[in-house]
């Protein structure tokens, strides 16, 4: 049997959650042995992957495709699945607390449907899915330390780190607020952010600042706006001392994953598919309660009668300040979160679970 993953962005460094799942899942697939196969081809910019994981996604490209007996996975939004291959599974997420109006009507045309998280498992069958639900636990690989940095050596020496799109969900207003109101210009702390795709960030940052706390001086925000190779990504997480993200929701949470793995202490929304991976013993939670989500200009999708987390900025700005004056404490939770990350959440599990839904759907195995 032939699994041929659809992944619009799976060779992207730009593609968000999804590509970055995709890469995991059929890498992890083709280590055990499964005939997988990619449909996309690579795309401007593929060459910032690590060159391991570009030639191996390349030369499953180029595989031929089997003629008979293939397994299809659509991994994208329901809005661009298409109908092919004797099973045809669709493999996505959602971040709210109910799905689209579309998308169940959608899902009931798929064989099954594949989710990340327990939450997307609940939000799914509330919102009433009635097809075959199966939960393929989110994956990473070890992170492999690399030399050398990226940040400029004058800033602060205590680095508050976050990683995401610039847009409402993400919660970057609620960590702009509680990085200005609780630290002093005084004290060696700076809050990096990595993101993309946004003109004039620089100058919104400053007009948001000003609304805020007014002409307070403030510790520096540092924003790394290019685009980035897989090595310097991982010289972020390197030279940062902890992540935040007080995202208003999850369905998984890539970046939390990827900090976790790297050993950082993680703070973020408490709320979301994130508590599958980010036990609260290990992970610092913000407080938040559940409000209408707002519209959102990138995708239709978003509703008032969904609701998502509205994490607390207060609450939040004691979390960085608890771990900026008790690092050694955070740096142990960090630590052991680490290891239950890389326990439970590696590529081989990942792909493990893909067989088990396959096997159990078609009656037989890949492997």
């Amino acid at each position: 049997m032939q699994v041929i993953w659809n992944e619009a962005n799976i060779f992207s460094v730009f593609g968000g959650g999804y590509s970055q799942a995709a890469r995991g899942y059929v890498i992890g697939l083709h280590r055990l042995g499964v005939d997988v196969k990619i449909e996309k081809p690579p795309v401007p910019g593929s060459e910032l992957l690590s060159p391991d994981e570009y030639h191996t996604l390349l030369a499953l490209y180029r595989k031929p495709r089997a003629r008979v007996n293939k397994f299809v996975v659509d991994h994208t939004v329901p809005d661009y699945w298409a109908r092919r291959g004797s099973y045809a599974v669709g493999f996505t997420y959602w971040e709210t607390s109910r799905l689209p109006d579309p998308w169940p009507d959608w899902c009931r045309n798929r064989k099954a449907v594949w989710v990340s998280s327990q939450h997307n498992v609940d939000v799914f069958r509330s919102s009433g899915v009635d097809v075959p639900l199966f939960h393929i636990r989110p994956a990473i690989s070890p992170p492999e330390p690399v030399s050398g940095t990226l940040l400029p050596s004058t800033l602060p020496p205590f680095r508050f780190f976050t990683l995401c799109a610039w847009g409402e969900r993400k919660g970057y207003d609620v960590l702009l607020e509680a990085f200005w109101k609780t630290f002093h210009a005084h004290e060696p702390v700076c809050l990096v952010i990595k993101t993309f795709g946004t003109p004039g960030l620089e100058r919104e940052i400053a007009q948001r600042k000003r609304r805020c706390v007014g002409d307070k001086p403030t510790p520096p925000v540092y924003v790394v706006g290019w685009p980035i190779s897989h090595a310097d990504r991982i010289r972020l997480f390197q030279e940062c001392h902890a992540f935040v993200l007080p995202s208003r929701g999850e369905a998984v949470g890539y970046p939390l994953l990827e900090a976790a793995a790297m050993g950082l202490p993680v703070i973020t929304t408490g709320w979301g598919g994130q508590t599958d991976f980010l036990p609260s013993d290990f992970a610092y939670f913000i407080p938040y309660r559940l409000v209408p989500v707002r519209p959102q200009p990138y995708y239709h999708g978003y509703q008032p009668n969904q609701l998502w987390a509205e994490p607390s900025v207060d609450a939040l700005g004691q979390l960085m300040r608890h771990v900026y004056e008790n690092y050694a404490e955070a740096k142990g939770r960090g630590e052991r979160l680490r290891t239950h990350v890389l326990t439970h959440f590696t590529l081989e599990q990942g792909a493990r679970d893909i067989v088990r839904a396959i096997a159990q759907l078609t009656g037989r195995s890949p492997v």
